[in-house]
């Protein structure tokens, strides 16, 4: 396997904040970005500050639409340092760079890759969203996967979200467990994006949908930190009843979003 760590920015390890890799396949054409989840400290109060942001994105044009974000999960991503750069500028610019030095017969295949689970997997989300944006080819086709992940944005945010997903640039499969109150809506506005597998318990058959947002009180249980532990989620993906759809590609199980409208 011709795997490579190009990034790895884990400089607040031991005090929770923003922490990534960047990784390489050759062999397979990719190219993935993992963003770490929460592990305490800052992190805990950067994931409950759901304020709407509604500056991040306001430079773009989205056609008129009201784009508004969660602030804790912005301020990760965009906050500048003492140099003038965020961790979304220092991320971009390590991508762009090693998009360089691919030779032009493996620059055309490539494809870049987004995941991470709980905090990760929201600002994969966002990270993707705004990568959409570049005019760079690396970010012709990004493809996320998320677990765990909390809402990122409300209404306005998902109507800009689809328009990617319609034009091809932006494709999400976000994955939940029933019973992980983290995944829910929990407050109003927000609303999840994507296709989604949310996982039942008991070996029942998952729900595969689009967009497929939970209230909060629907995903009340006893045990809501194993619910939204990774090795969770990996029993419930890979049970048995599972097969036919993990036989899918990426590609026809995105079919499931249908016209990416809803």
């Amino acid at each position: 396997v011709d795997g490579r760590l190009l990034e790895l920015d884990d400089e607040l390890t031991l005090e929770g904040g923003l922490v990534y890799a960047m990784l390489s396949n050759r062999l397979s054409r990719r190219g993935t970005v993992v963003f770490r989840g929460t592990v305490g400290g800052v992190d805990l109060p950067t994931c409950a500050n759901f304020f709407p942001n509604d500056q991040v994105f306001k430079s773009k044009d989205y056609g008129g639409l009201d784009i508004k974000v969660h602030s804790g999960f912005a301020s990760y991503l965009f906050d500048k340092n003492e140099d003038g750069l965020s961790k979304y500028d220092r991320l971009v610019a390590c991508i762009k760079f090693y998009y360089g030095t691919l030779p032009p017969d493996i620059q055309a295949d490539y494809r870049l890759y987004v995941t991470g689970h709980s905090l990760g997997g929201a600002l994969s989300n966002m990270f993707a969203f705004a990568a959409a944006q570049e005019d760079h080819p690396f970010f012709k086709k990004i493809s996320v996967v998320t677990f765990a992940a909390p809402v990122v944005g409300n209404e306005g945010y998902n109507r800009a979200f689809q328009n990617y997903e319609k034009s091809g640039k932006l494709s999400l499969l976000r994955i939940s467990n029933e019973g992980d109150v983290i995944c829910s809506k929990h407050l109003p506005g927000y609303t999840q994006n994507g296709v989604n597998m949310h996982l039942l318990p008991d070996g029942k058959k998952m729900e595969l949908r689009y967009r497929n947002t939970k209230g909060i009180f629907t995903q009340v249980t006893p045990d809501p930190l194993k619910c939204h532990s990774f090795p969770e989620y990996e029993q419930r993906l890979f049970s048995s009843v599972h097969s036919d759809i993990l036989e899918r590609s990426y590609e026809e199980i995105m079919l499931t979003g249908g016209n990416f409208t809803e």
